[in-house]
């Protein structure tokens, strides 16, 4: 009767790649020809390193798996050592609404109107590289019908879509 070990080391990869993260570290933790299988193997590491960071792979990717591999470490050992130096309080200008958007550089947050829970203006903060400098702070627009939601691309185009009523 035919067994896994008895097949080529690119099948057994193959078979291993198919199955869920911890399956294949269980599987590779019961021999020692498997766990050597998994050390030698940059796209099995690939893929349980990239399932444990909670992300998956992009098939159009034209990288070698272990040039994937190498940014994958990397960008988890940047996430591992980062140390935030601290926080800011920042006071919101005016009563917000449950419409908002993020982007890297700024921060959106709809104005809430007198008979909640309409949105009639936006407000902003841009984030800098020193938020205590002078200038940072709130603006607020003024819309002047019910938004229903909005939408940004600001690093990209500096554009501010909105849907109203």
């Amino acid at each position: 009767m035919p067994s896994l070990l008895g097949l080529p080391n690119e099948l057994i990869v193959s078979v291993l790649s198919h199955l869920p993260l911890l399956s294949i570290l269980n599987t590779c933790a019961t021999c020692r020809r498997l766990h050597a299988l998994y050390a030698e193997s940059s796209q099995l590491q690939y893929l349980v390193e990239l399932r444990a960071a909670g992300m998956i792979d992009n098939p159009d990717c034209t990288m070698a798996v272990a040039d994937r591999l190498r940014i994958l470490r990397t960008r988890e050992k940047a996430w591992a050592d980062l140390e935030p130096q601290g926080r800011l309080a920042i006071t919101v200008p005016k009563t917000a609404s449950s419409v908002y958007d993020v982007t890297p550089t700024a921060y959106f947050l709809g104005v809430a109107a007198s008979p909640f829970p309409y949105t009639l203006g936006i407000q902003s903060f841009r984030f800098g590289d020193d938020p205590m400098a002078t200038g940072l702070g709130y603006m607020h627009v003024k819309i002047g019908k019910q938004i229903v939601d909005f939408g940004t691309s600001v690093e990209e185009h500096d554009l501010l879509a909105l849907v109203a009523m």
